[in-house]
């Protein structure tokens, strides 16, 4: 007997690989077809987020994680520095952290 070759099984659909250990995918259609187009474009903006650390390192000329420091981890003593009676003043921190970044493109000529 001959074997049909380029041909999809009829309970085929497209995206169900048949993996799913911990019994995940739904059992609708429906909301199969929504869960997929979710997984697509949170996978999609995953991917911008990486070209953007990417980008950031080109630009900065530092790694990713140096630069994420130099954002969200200050340091408790620049903070408590920084901080006044009603609380640290944002463009003070701005300032500060805007101040050790290097002018790449040259803005702050």
């Amino acid at each position: 007997s001959r074997r049909v070759v380029n041909t999809l099984n009829e309970d085929y659909y497209p995206g169900d690989v048949g993996f799913d250990p911990l019994g995940l995918k739904p059992s609708d259609p429906a909301a199969f077809d929504e869960m997929v187009t979710k997984e697509l474009q949170h996978g999609r903006l995953a991917m911008l987020a990486a070209a953007g650390f990417l980008a950031q390192e080109l630009v900065n000329h530092k790694p990713i994680l140096e630069t994420l420091k130099l954002l969200f981890l200050i340091d408790q003593a620049e903070f408590d520095k920084l901080e006044g009676i009603a609380g640290p003043d944002p463009t003070v921190i701005d300032k500060e952290i805007f101040s050790a970044a290097p002018d790449t493109f040259g803005f702050g000529k």
